[in-house]
């Protein structure tokens, strides 16, 4: 199994969209794709599950794993994809508690570890983790415990700048490990007539990282609001083409 984990710095870019349109593809190529709301916003879980009745979420598990993960995860719509679901705060959710306070409790502290290796032996081929947009003790954890990060960009100065830290961050994270790895970095929402955007892709293209543009796509917006998979939809070939890529590259 591989673990892919989604993150950002800032909320806004299309992170959590992206997600679930990643997870689809995987599936679509015949894996069994669990993917995990870490986000106590739960936005992944709310269009995938739809209004579902959820007893056990993420947090329950991250308090107390003996519970067994297969009690934490939900079959989806789409045949071979699941989800660890998430509730947010307004639902009695128990995710940003944890991320508070439980993440600190050292009895605790392999517990994300233990997650990725019952999803293992549950016989899932990928599991994605969709973080929130920061660097918390909580998404370090959901890091450390990837074989690779993907990073979701805007073609801005402050998201590239951001990165930077992140690369600094992160290799302070693995120690002496040598994952995750962090290779490929996706720039959503990328509109080829912003001159801003135009200014900045000379610098982009030079990164030593495999980049993937994915355009302004109106379709992970409908998607979210009809609480469906974009390819339900439909998407502009562009935006198709660059999800291949992405995903044959994380398959090598």
């Amino acid at each position: 199994m591989k673990t892919i984990c989604i993150y950002n710095n800032k909320g806004g870019v299309g992170k959590t969209s992206l997600a679930g349109a990643i997870s689809v593809e995987f599936v679509i190529k015949g894996k069994k794709v669990l993917m995990v709301d870490t986000d106590f916003q739960a936005n992944l879980t709310k269009q995938f599950l739809n209004k579902r009745t959820i007893e056990n979420e993420l947090a329950d598990f991250l308090y107390n794993d003996s519970i067994g993960l297969e009690n934490c995860i939900y079959k989806t719509n789409y045949d071979n994809l699941y989800i660890i679901p998430s509730k947010d705060r307004l639902a009695n959710g128990r995710l940003f508690e944890w991320n508070t306070s439980g993440v600190l409790d050292e009895k605790r502290n392999d517990v994300v570890d233990y997650l990725v290796e019952d999803a293992q032996k549950l016989g899932f081929d990928y599991l994605v983790f969709d973080t929130p947009p920061s660097l918390s003790k909580a998404t370090q954890k959901y890091i450390k415990a990837s074989d690779e990060v993907l990073p979701v960009l805007q073609i801005a100065k402050s998201s590239l700048d951001g990165m930077v830290n992140f690369y600094i961050d992160l290799k302070e994270l693995r120690g002496r490990k040598e994952t995750p790895i962090c290779d490929k970095i996706i720039f959503n929402q990328y509109e080829k007539s912003k001159a801003v955007q135009k200014a900045l892709l000379p610098g982009i293209m030079a990164l030593e990282s495999k980049k993937y543009l994915v355009p302004m796509e109106q379709g992970f917006k409908k998607a979210e609001l009809q609480c469906v998979a974009l390819q339900e939809l439909g998407m502009k070939p562009e935006t198709q083409e660059a999800l291949n890529q992405i995903v044959a590259d994380i398959e090598k």
